[in-house]
């Protein structure tokens, strides 16, 4: 994402250049003018800089793009040992750290999560729809100065320059999720035994979208691509469920053909499907009792070919996920 230059923006905005006074009317008048005409370049080659170099609508574009796939992520409680090294917690998975909190607790400091991203991505919502307005204003304002207005609407025109770099700022820092507030012990007493010092934070997954280029329907079958977004494709780690659904379906048979599959792939090939029907097909990955926000799942639908079904497919190098019937 394209942000403003920290130097630019933390610096004062050096509008005005400084001239000694100088004896006589004229001398005066003289002055006048081009301390005025001065001003009236510095401000309004400082706005223009500031709207099509600092803040051009490009970035507010990246901006607004950054917030909707901030939407689409899943986001994942991790559980934080603090009184061990980075190497010693290393050996400890998340999910034997999550066996020694009390299940009841832990049920409500995921109500608390999921209530907490979503005032985040509400926030950066309001700031987002903030900076376009400032960014709106600003520019109307300034199509309306003329050179003589200019050094009059000066104090207004950085005013909304600074408010408009506070609202940046204010996105850039409300977009990294803060760790969750603990009220009360989650760990149960463990008798004799000394309860760990733990701390929760948030794990941010990219989104699973459907590789639309490579998935691809057959007369009675269909391969599925899919990938996360943003990430080099290596062996997932991770388990995904796909569910389908015959879309229309026209008598119970037909109402039958649908069901979740899981693999631990990013290929699955689907058999026996009916010909010249379409299926809605979506992605996701499996759910984990960590998982506290994950309101987006991608989805593709898929129209299969009309010809004689059974029509073998081995192109696929992964899992062959079969229908149970």
């Amino acid at each position: 994402m394209a942000t403003p230059d920290p130097e630019e923006s933390e610096q004062p905005y050096p509008m005005r250049s400084r001239f000694e006074g100088q004896s006589g009317d004229s001398n005066n008048r003289n002055s006048s003018n081009i301390v005025t005409w001065s001003a009236n370049f510095n401000i309004k080659d400082h706005v223009v800089h500031f709207l099509t170099s600092v803040f051009p609508a490009s970035v507010l574009k990246s901006y607004k793009a950054k917030l909707e796939g901030l939407k689409k992520c899943s986001f994942y409680i991790e559980v934080i040992r603090e009184d061990l090294s980075h190497h010693d917690q290393s050996h400890l998975s998340n999910s034997t750290l999550l066996h020694l909190i009390d299940p009841w607790r832990f049920q409500r400091m995921k109500k608390v999560g999921n209530s907490q991203v979503k005032i985040q991505l509400s926030l950066l919502e309001d700031l987002y729809e903030e900076m376009c307005r400032g960014r709106q204003e600003l520019e109307v304002l300034f199509e309306q100065c003329n050179m003589v207005s200019y050094i009059n609407q000066e104090a207004l025109l950085l005013e909304k320059i600074g408010v408009l770099m506070q609202l940046v700022a204010n996105f850039d820092k409300v977009m990294v999720p803060g760790g969750l507030h603990i009220k009360h012990r989650l760990i149960s007493d463990l008798g004799n035994s000394k309860a760990p010092q733990i701390r929760l934070a948030f794990i941010i997954k990219m989104h699973v979208v459907f590789d639309r280029s490579q998935s691809v329907a057959f007369p009675d079958s269909v391969i599925l691509h899919w990938c996360i977004a943003g990430q080099e494709q290596h062996e997932p780690g991770e388990q995904f469920e796909v569910s389908y659904k015959l879309l229309q379906p026209e008598n119970s048979y037909e109402g039958s053909q649908m069901g979740t599959l899981m693999c631990a792939t990013y290929c699955m090939q689907i058999n026996n499907l009916m010909p010249d029907k379409c299926y809605e097909f979506t992605v996701k990955r499996v759910d984990s009792c960590s998982l506290v926000y994950g309101a987006w799942n991608d989805s593709i639908s898929l129209r299969t070919a009309s010809g004689t079904a059974g029509q073998s497919i081995d192109s696929c190098e992964t899992k062959e996920a079969l229908f149970p019937w």
